[in-house]
């Protein structure tokens, strides 16, 4: 007998699936569990596909001009800015001729002849010195580290390597050149050679006059604002527009890391990725240029992305969550009504859901969108990977420091591949086993440490032994490797590339590594 199918009524539909999932089920109806309408691309051609997208949008970004900053700029204090133009020396470095060490400023041709001098003066470094004759045969002249060569002498002669002779009027050169001065004689040692130059810092050995100091593209770091300060430049500092980068977590379980415990319903969690997107934005935007676009719920997304395209305020848009299969993963067909999709899955672990989509033709604001798995593993390793290159050619930053520095290493234990994806495996560096053994050895006070023994190898001659990759980096996986588990990227130096494959890789197998920024 033909059971009766019961007609579908308001009360059959579960309380929890509201008439919004029913509409979006019917529009996945071509969508079969297990497969999506995007091909999964490589991790090489979503290199090249953003790169591409990027410097289209930094060249747009640009267009205006370089931002001409003062010293104080925060930009430019928060280490993130980039040149505009490159900054060339106004004078040599050093200025003058200049001691390297405190001595005697000599005429290295007297001390062929004679290894007794008279000093007649000093030369204090920092200290307006009247204008003096040049020196005379058989004289000299103290000098301090830094002081300009007196006209006339053309080495130094370092004070360990000078006695002043008994019985004269003064037995060590003032402290100042204010101070009176009685002329005295000094011995230098007889087997101390003198050639001309010696212990001098001619007039531009370090920077010539018109030379490049700084690069165009290149960041203004600790050491690259020191040269800005070595140069006087304070004013006027050509600087690449600055990017602005919104993040949005999505799903209607995220709870902002503010609210209590207390408040946390049944199935609610917090929200780990937006602090840690932002935290991690900090390395390489200034505070100003950062967006906090906050949570949006399943039924808030639509509105919000938007809200966040049309009325762009950002040039990049960072979404956590809503990019995989499920009737609440709703972010690809929002970008793709909004703009372009360029990929929507990477054939990569952890991050196969991750998109990549943008508008260029927009009249109000061009952007780039990043959509990123909700799991914080993935989250991070697609930042790391993809979104920090294109933040980084946006601002200007060559293409050759955009990426982030790779590194030869091994194994330091089984690691098993997946068999389908390639996969960046967190994990901690550690010293290689030479160094370690050297570390092992040093537990006396009398010991060297292990970057001291360091100088007592001969790094030629291991890389040209067999005992070669005892000189190569450890990589040591911090665990299990899971892409829920963020444990697993607390600590972790470096991303492992491990091929896929059947076979677990053993102890001791050479692998590439992806350098993360230091904490």
């Amino acid at each position: 007998m033909r059971r009766r199918r019961r007609p579908a009524t308001a009360q059959h539909v579960p309380t929890a699936f509201s008439w919004t999932c029913m509409q979006r089920l019917f529009q996945m109806q071509d969508r079969r569990q297990g497969q999506s309408p995007y091909p999964m691309v490589s991790m090489e051609e979503a290199w090249r596909t953003v790169q591409e997208v990027a410097l289209a949008l930094a060249e747009r970004l640009q267009q205006a001009g370089p931002v001409l900053a003062n010293w104080d700029d925060a930009a430019l204090q928060s280490g993130t800015a980039v040149l505009a133009d490159a900054i060339t020396a106004p004078w040599p470095v050093p200025r003058f001729d200049m001691a390297l060490k405190d001595g005697y400023a000599v005429r290295s041709q007297d001390l062929l002849s004679s290894r007794t001098l008279r000093c007649i003066g000093c030369q204090v470094a920092g200290q307006v010195t009247p204008k003096v004759d040049g020196l005379a045969a058989g004289t000299c002249r103290y000098i301090t580290t830094g002081a300009p060569l007196p006209p006339g002498a053309d080495a130094v002669v370092p004070v360990e390597q000078v006695q002043v002779l008994e019985n004269e009027t003064s037995g060590s050169a003032p402290k100042s050149s204010d101070e009176p001065f009685e002329s005295f004689h000094i011995l230098v040692a007889s087997g101390y050679s003198v050639p001309a130059g010696s212990e001098v810092r001619h007039q531009g050995d370090d920077v010539a006059f018109g030379q490049v100091v700084l690069e165009r593209g290149q960041q203004l770091g600790a050491v690259e604002r020191s040269v800005l300060c070595s140069f006087g430049v304070q004013r006027s500092i050509p600087l690449q527009r600055v990017p602005r980068v919104a993040v949005l977590s999505t799903g209607s379980e995220l709870c902002d890391p503010s609210a209590s415990p207390s408040s946390l319903t049944a199935g609610s969690v917090y929200d780990s990725n937006r602090p840690l997107l932002l935290g991690l934005l900090r390395r390489y935007l200034p505070p100003s240029h950062i967006i906090d676009a906050g949570i949006a719920s399943d039924e808030e997304v639509a509105d919000n992305l938007a809200a966040l395209l049309t009325n762009a305020q950002q040039d990049v848009l960072i979404i956590s969550g809503g990019v995989s299969m499920g009737l609440s993963d709703v972010v690809k067909p929002l970008l793709a009504q909004h703009g372009r999709i360029h990929f929507g899955r990477l054939r990569m672990k952890p991050g196969k859901p991750m998109t990549f989509a943008s508008n260029l033709c927009s009249t109000k604001r061009p952007w780039l969108a990043f959509a990123l798995p909700g799991n914080p593993v993935s989250s991070s390793v697609c930042f790391a990977l993809l979104v920090v290159p294109a933040i980084q050619l946006l601002k200007g930053v060559s293409i050759e420091r955009a990426y982030p520095r790779c590194i030869i290493g091994r194994l330091a234990h089984v690691v098993v591949p997946d068999a389908e994806r390639p996969e960046f495996q967190r994990a901690h560096l550690l010293a290689p086993t030479c160094l370690r053994s050297f570390c092992r050895s040093s537990a006396t006070s009398e010991s060297f440490s292990c970057f001291a023994r360091m100088t007592e190898v001969s790094l030629t001659s291991a890389l040209d032994s067999k005992q070669a990759e005892s000189y190569l980096p450890l990589f040591s996986i911090t665990g299990n490797q899971s892409s829920t588990r963020l444990q697993s990227v607390v600590h972790a130096d470096v991303l492992v590339y491990v091929p896929p494959g059947t076979e677990p890789l053993p102890a001791g197998t050479l692998v590439h590594a992806v350098l993360l920024d230091a904490n």
